[in-house]
């Protein structure tokens, strides 16, 4: 048995060929048509924006953006990497982030003085997924 899976973004039509007892085929076109969404883009993340920028040491950071999708935001996930200027281990974390209506927002923070990189995920309703550019602020002696 043939099975096919499809994400119609308009009505389609189909050959459907069942084959009887007695051998003959009775060939009949099958429309599906479409209910739903065939929405294939992740969210829309807008321009990431970090308070205080820079930021002194051991105090916190907020970075928020606004993010939209016709489909809805599910979740969204603020990615960051901080760099001391002494040499240590760097590595990469997540936080889910809050919301208020369209506007996405986390806070972080404790860091020394150096370098903090971050970036956002976000996913839609169906799933699809986005990810807004990296960007860099400091953490400098205040």
């Amino acid at each position: 048995m043939d099975t096919h899976q499809t994400c119609p973004c308009s009505p389609e039509g189909h050959t459907l060929d069942v084959l009887l007892r007695d051998g003959t085929h009775d060939i009949r076109t099958l429309t599906i048509n479409v209910t739903g969404s065939c929405d294939r883009q992740g969210p829309s993340i807008g321009d990431l924006v970090a308070t205080p920028d820079p930021v002194c040491p051991g105090y916190s950071i907020k970075i928020k953006s606004i993010i939209t999708d016709p489909s809805g935001v599910d979740r969204a996930e603020l990615w960051y990497r901080y760099i001391p200027t002494t040499p240590g281990i760097s590595e990469e974390h997540s936080v889910l982030m809050s919301r208020i209506g369209d506007m996405f927002y986390a806070n972080i923070g404790g860091f020394g003085v150096g370098e903090l990189r971050y970036y956002i995920k976000a996913w839609d309703s169906p799933g699809n997924e986005s990810q807004s550019p990296k960007s860099v602020t400091w953490v400098v002696i205040c």
